[in-house]
């Protein structure tokens, strides 16, 4: 009878100590969560729960998409805003069990892009915390830093990447019907330039005579930045970074960000409606001309050479053309920390929204608008 008393006992014992072990490691989970939490916001400029990637949300577009269509390359939003029965996703975290026990058979149905794309956030936390490998530090030759005040409300940041020599695109666009239509009273839009410096080699004197040039430009518009990088082809990855760098550090009050080529043709007054409408649907994202199942170029002649020992995948990841971009300024501030933090390549529309897109949980959409046109 003492025996069993005493048995007993033990297993009272190690039951109520089973139990604070379990309560403790869930204190110490909540913990975590909460310092991870601080620590996006404190060096990220952005809070945990502004991030529309958690696993639930996540996995429930990943369902609907897969049930829907056949190729995420095919994905037209706009299908979504003429209410066609294509890719109705809701979002809502409460729908989530309804959607799952209806696609239950399209779990598993291929559409691994996407998949890839929506990271659970302990994932994205996890690569958000790992250092800096590609620092982008460049100062400033010219900052338009007063162009976005807090106290101004922007829907709409046009950022135009522009090589130093190319003063006739910059005036045509400000001639522009598009540039009138930004820079109008009435609309809530900015629109920046976005330079490097003109390489000084193999002619200094050139160089010299186009920054005295950008000098005059910049005295008479007040409407670019330039930063303190050689401007050549192969570094357009670094123009694209600077963009994002800016935008993340001096303009967090625009609403939506839209990166525009110096020489693309578009039709700029369904901008704002398409990516307003787009921002009901998905928190953080890409919009553009998307394309998947391209192979990198190897014609070490080609325009867009991608060695293999820079990139050797035989087949690109899916991403959007750089001509136009249009995303949220969180998106901006994601991108950002990401570009950071992943071995870069030099092409920079498939670095930023094909390689670092996926690691935040950011999906590339399609929209026919963002079809656009060089002009000749």
């Amino acid at each position: 009878m003492v025996h069993c008393t005493k048995s007993n006992s033990r297993r009272l014992r190690f039951k109520t100590h089973l139990i604070l072990a379990s309560l403790f490691l869930m204190s110490l989970w909540t913990i975590v969560t909460m310092i991870k939490a601080h620590f996006l916001t404190k060096h990220f400029g952005f809070a945990l729960d502004d991030w529309d990637t958690t696993s639930r949300r996540g996995e429930s577009v990943v369902n609907q998409s897969c049930a829907n269509i056949t190729e995420l390359a095919n994905q037209n939003i706009s299908d979504l805003r003429t209410n066609s029965p294509i890719l109705k996703v809701d979002l809502s975290v409460e729908s989530y069990d309804d959607m799952n026990q209806t696609n239950n058979e399209t779990t598993n149905c291929a559409c691994p892009a996407l998949r890839a794309e929506m990271q659970s956030k302990d994932d994205i936390i996890e690569f958000l915390s790992q250092p800096i490998i590609n620092e982008h530090n460049f100062p400033y030759i010219y900052n338009a830093s007063n162009v976005c005040n807090d106290s101004d409300k922007i829907d709409l940041l046009l950022v135009v990447p522009s090589a130093p020599e190319n003063f006739q695109r910059r005036y045509m666009m400000r001639i522009s019907n598009m540039y009138k239509y930004v820079t109008e009273p009435s609309q809530r839009m900015k629109i920046l330039f976005f330079l490097g410096k003109y390489p000084k080699w193999p002619e200094r004197r050139v160089a010299y005579g186009i920054q005295k040039s950008i000098d005059k430009e910049l005295n008479q518009f007040q409407d670019m930045v330039q930063e303190d990088f050689e401007d050549v082809y192969k570094n357009i990855r670094l123009k694209a970074v600077s963009m994002l760098r800016w935008v993340h550090t001096f303009c967090r009050n625009a609403r939506f960000v839209v990166r525009i080529d110096d020489d693309v043709k578009m039709p700029y007054t369904q901008l704002f409606p398409v990516i307003s409408w787009t921002s009901q649907k998905y928190k953080n994202f890409i919009l553009g001309n998307r394309k998947a199942g391209w192979e990198p170029h190897r014609y070490n002649g080609s325009k867009y050479y991608l060695p293999e020992e820079e990139f050797p995948d035989p087949v690109l990841p899916p991403f959007a053309l750089g001509g136009v971009l249009a995303y949220p300024t969180s998106t901006v501030s994601l991108l950002y920390q990401a570009a950071l933090r992943v071995k870069p390549i030099w092409l920079d529309d498939i670095y930023i929204t094909g390689i670092c897109a996926p690691k935040v949980g950011v999906p590339v959409l399609y929209d026919p608008i963002f079809n656009f046109k060089h002009k000749l």
